[in-house]
């Protein structure tokens, strides 16, 4: 199908610019969600070597002040639940557009599978909305997977650098990131030996060094000019449990900006989620982590009671609410409660007491010793 869609691609456009014309003309109705037209990825430059990736984070980022308004792009991976909990650990607000393993490029067209099923709860805003008004301290994108078709035939690096300058636009202030995610539990290459392999190969390789090389103009658009749809005015994101008072305004006040030319990329900082999965895993069937047994611990059960090979469960999304937090935050998640909600409502089956504290030090180790994360980092042992 991907070979297909590839072979067909110019018709494709050919059918969208129809399309536009006819809806200019109001010979057909205008989508429900007013995406980007179908436009091409821009010419990336070469990527960044290894070398000036790595000065980009030679210096941390300034810890937040206070609680940063958030923005979750992606999909299933993310889900309802985790980003819900990320909010009562920080009691900040919070928005999200979720797909069923829609990637950035779906996201930027408005073609994202499962939209309306997945984007029930009261956080749904739509993303070209949100990400334009410039409302959000942070925004976290996330790729499809599985990874590597995402790479061949969605644009990945492309999509990421566009949804990144829409972001810095929009607000310069804006902290922008990658949520590395996983495969499937039985993937034949070996799931951790793929966690261990990607980082490097492919969220480096092939999305953030491309990414921060590419002019910080949206796909498709010229130096200067903005060839962005703004969408209807959206919905109000929902309260985190704990509210703060920092609400994203109504993007119906804040048009998308047009790109200077060719202004520097933004760069784009990583929350390690793959890399804390590996990690938790190692230690779980280590025997380190009380009442956890086996990698399996951290993913959901589908209804047969077999483990579902890729999404996290209660204990899983749990443990990238803690990475998410100690990224954004620049704190330790040590000591932040263990028993949380789900988006709900009910209550998440949490890890015991003790197995939560060691979960939090963990993360804290691996996001303190990765300096993409844009933290503060440190060589000590342990």
């Amino acid at each position: 199908m991907p070979r297909l869609m590839h072979r067909f691609a110019p018709l494709i456009g050919i059918a969208a610019g129809l399309a536009a014309i006819l809806i200019a003309l109001r010979l057909l109705p205008a989508p429900l969600f007013s995406p980007a037209t179908l436009l091409p990825p821009p010419s990336l430059l070469p990527p960044l070597s290894p070398e000036a990736f790595a000065q980009r984070y030679a210096t941390a980022l300034p810890a937040p002040t206070g609680p940063l308004s958030t923005y979750h792009l992606g999909h299933s991976l993310v889900g309802r639940d985790m980003p819900a909990m990320l909010a009562q650990l920080a009691g900040h607000t919070y928005a999200s557009q979720i797909g069923w393993g829609a990637s950035l490029k779906d996201h930027w067209q408005g073609r994202v599978p499962g939209l309306a099923e997945e984007n029930r709860a009261p956080a749904f805003r739509p993303a070209a909305g949100a990400i334009d008004s410039g409302a959000y301290g942070a925004v976290i994108l996330t790729e499809m997977v599985e990874l590597r078709d995402a790479i061949r035939w969605h644009d990945s690096a492309a999509y990421l650098a566009g949804w990144a300058a829409r972001a810095r636009n929009a607000n310069p202030d804006t902290r922008i990131y990658l949520f590395e995610t996983w495969h499937r539990l039985d993937d034949p290459q070996g799931w951790l030996a793929r966690l261990d392999a990607d980082l490097a190969r492919h969220w480096e390789g092939d999305l953030l060094r491309p990414a921060m090389a590419a002019p910080g103009a949206a796909p498709g658009a010229a130096p200067g000019a903005s060839t962005i749809a703004s969408p209807a005015p959206n919905p109000a994101p929902n309260p985190a449990p704990n509210p703060a008072t920092n609400p994203p305004a109504n993007p119906a006040t804040n048009p998308p900006a047009s790109p200077p030319p060719n202004p520097a990329a933004p760069t784009i900082h990583l929350i390690p989620g793959g890399q804390v999965m590996a990690e938790a895993a190692r230690a779980i069937e280590a025997g380190l982590i009380p009442g956890l047994t086996s990698r399996r611990d951290l993913f959901a059960r589908l209804p047969d009671g077999t483990t579902d090979p890729v999404h996290p469960g209660d204990i899983g999304a749990y443990l990238m609410a803690l990475t998410h937090y100690a990224v954004l935050y620049h704190r330790s998640p040590e000591g932040l409660p263990h028993q949380l909600a789900r988006a709900d409502g009910s209550p998440a089956h949490p890890p015991t007491r003790e197995a939560a504290l060691l979960l939090q030090q963990l993360v804290w180790r691996v996001v303190t010793r990765y300096p993409a994360t844009g933290v503060a980092q440190t060589t000590e042992a342990g």
